[in-house]
Formats: C-alpha cells, sequence, structure tokens
C-alpha cells in the first residue's frame, strides 16, 4: 500500500509539473523522435521547408522594393497631374459660375 501511495504521489508530483509522460517513457519518445529525424523522409521534407521558405523571404524583399519603387514614382510622376486637373477643373467651375450681363 505504501509504494502505491508513493508512485501516485510522484504521478501527482509529475502532473502538477506538467509532466504526463514518465520519464523512462519519455526518453524513448526523444529517441524514437531523433531516428524519425533522420530518415531519408524528413530530410527531404527539411529541405524543401527550407527551399520554400528561402524562397518567400526573397519574395517579400523583392516585393518591398518594388512597393517602394511604384510608391516613389506615383508621388514624383502621377501627384502633380493630379495636382494639375484639379486646378484645371476648379478653373472650368468658376468660368461656368461667370454669366455674362444681357445686352
Amino acid at each position: 500500500a505504501r509504494s502505491r501511495r508513493l508512485e501516485r504521489d510522484a504521478a501527482d508530483a509529475r502532473a502538477r509539473r506538467g509532466d504526463l509522460v514518465p520519464a523512462p517513457m519519455l526518453s524513448n519518445l526523444r529517441e524514437r523522435a531523433m531516428v524519425a529525424y533522420e530518415t531519408p523522409q524528413a530530410k527531404k521534407a527539411r529541405r524543401i521547408a527550407y527551399h520554400v521558405l528561402r524562397a518567400a523571404k526573397k519574395f517579400v524583399a523583392g516585393s518591398g522594393n518594388a512597393l517602394w519603387v511604384t510608391g516613389t514614382t506615383m508621388l514624383v510622376m502621377v501627384m502633380p497631374l493630379v495636382f494639375e486637373i484639379d486646378r484645371e477643373q476648379q478653373l472650368l467651375d468658376y468660368e461656368g459660375g461667370m454669366v455674362m450681363p444681357p445686352r
């Protein structure tokens, strides 16, 4: 009875710590994970993931540069055109409001 109580107390202590898996089983899981980590399929998956992440990083960096060029071009070339069109519209509105008096 005493040994069962000690086992139960040890299990309760592990559960409070967050260790839900007993230590011997955990080391076995680690060993199996390390073996699975070194399989050819896992190596291929890691290599593919590396290349996908590298391409995504390059795409984000490249699109950032493209966005900067686009924004600068808009400021330098398109905004003066917008201002000129607005000024011309204001002039047309002003001239349209002027009425010639009848003779």
